[in-house]
C-alpha cells in the first residue's frame, strides 16, 4: 500500500459524494411518482440514479487503484472496503440502468431489487470494516 495519499482519496470521496447526491434525488422522486408522467420518472428518478451509481462505481474503482488490491499477498481490511464498495457500486449500476430501460415486473425483482439489496449489503458490510479502520 502506498505510503502517500495523492489525488485518489480526494477525487474518490467526490465521487461517492455527488454520487449520494444524485441518487438520493431519484429516491426523493419518488414520493411525487404519482403527480409526474413516466417520461419525467425515468429521466429525473432513473437517470439521476443512473449517474450516482456510475460515480459510486468509479469511486471505488479509485479506491481500488489507491489501495492497489491486485497485490493479492497483502489483502487487508483497506483491499476488502475498496473491493466490496466497488461491487456495491457495480450491483446499484446494474440495477439503476434496468430501471431506467423499463424492465417488466417480473424481471424487475431479478434485475432491479435483488442487485439494490445485494449492493445495500455489501455498502453496509463496506460501511461496518471502515468503523473498524477509523476506531
Amino acid at each position: 500500500m502506498r505510503k502517500y495519499l495523492g489525488w485518489e482519496p480526494i477525487v474518490g470521496y467526490f465521487c461517492f459524494m455527488i454520487g449520494a447526491l444524485l441518487f438520493n434525488l431519484g429516491c426523493v422522486m419518488g414520493y411525487f411518482s404519482g403527480s409526474v408522467t413516466k417520461a419525467e420518472t425515468t429521466w429525473i428518478t432513473w437517470f439521476s440514479q443512473v449517474l450516482g451509481s456510475i460515480l459510486f462505481t468509479v469511486g471505488g474503482g479509485i479506491e481500488c487503484y489507491h489501495n492497489e488490491i491486485w497485490h493479492f499477498k497483502c489483502m487487508n481490511l483497506a483491499h476488502w472496503v475498496s473491493l466490496i464498495n466497488f461491487i456495491g457500486g457495480a450491483l446499484f449500476l446494474m440495477a439503476a440502468t434496468c430501471g431506467m430501460i423499463g424492465m417488466s415486473e417480473e424481471l424487475g425483482i431479478w434485475l432491479i431489487d435483488l442487485p439494490y439489496t445485494i449492493g445495500s449489503g455489501m455498502f453496509l458490510i463496506g460501511s461496518f470494516f471502515l468503523m473498524i479502520l477509523w476506531k
